[in-house]
């Protein structure tokens, strides 16, 4: 199985700044100029591959988005987590494989209904571009057909209708 963590931010989104992006720079170019086996700078090669051994502190980032996991089985099989600001990279990202062709499959579960957990559905392409609408976008550890209806009505009343595009049609 392999998970992706699109967004791990409590309550609110949290982007970098650009004070802290300059921040990240500086370091990389100190940890450069001190690296006796700096890379040949022509060669973008040798480049990336010094990028990707400098420490996660200066070359990644975390925690910028709400919670949104993608988790893959060994058979293909996607489910995602949470529809929190993390969705819309996450979706952009799925346009590039099969949900761009129309082929699209995932199976959604919000684990609550709490804004940083929904706030990306209104951005989540595979929805917005109606080649293909994502399944089940509530939890469905709650059996019962007048469970899944409930679970339904608040979705869509915390999110769609009139102020989000994609609206509850897309809701299972």
């Amino acid at each position: 199985m392999q998970v992706r963590f699109w967004g791990v931010r409590g309550s609110c989104p949290s982007p970098l700044l650009s004070e802290d992006i300059v921040a990240r720079l500086e370091e990389a170019l100190r940890l450069l100029d001190r690296d006796p086996q700096s890379p040949d700078l022509s060669d973008p090669a040798a480049v990336a591959r010094w990028i990707n051994a400098l420490p996660l502190s200066v070359r990644g980032t975390s925690g910028g988005n709400t919670p949104c996991v993608e988790m893959r089985t060994a058979e293909g099989d996607l489910f995602i987590i949470d529809l929190g600001s993390g969705a819309r990279p996450l979706g952009t990202a799925l346009m590039e494989e099969d949900f761009g062709r129309g082929q699209g499959h995932a199976r959604i579960f919000l684990s609550h209904y709490h804004w940083d957990h929904i706030q990306g559905w209104p951005f989540f392409k595979p929805a917005l571009s109606g080649r293909q609408s994502p399944r089940n976008p509530y939890p469905s550890r709650t059996p019962g057909n007048a469970a899944a209806r409930s679970r339904k009505r608040r979705f869509s009343r915390r999110l769609c209708g009139t102020t989000c595009a994609p609206t509850s049609r897309f809701i299972r």
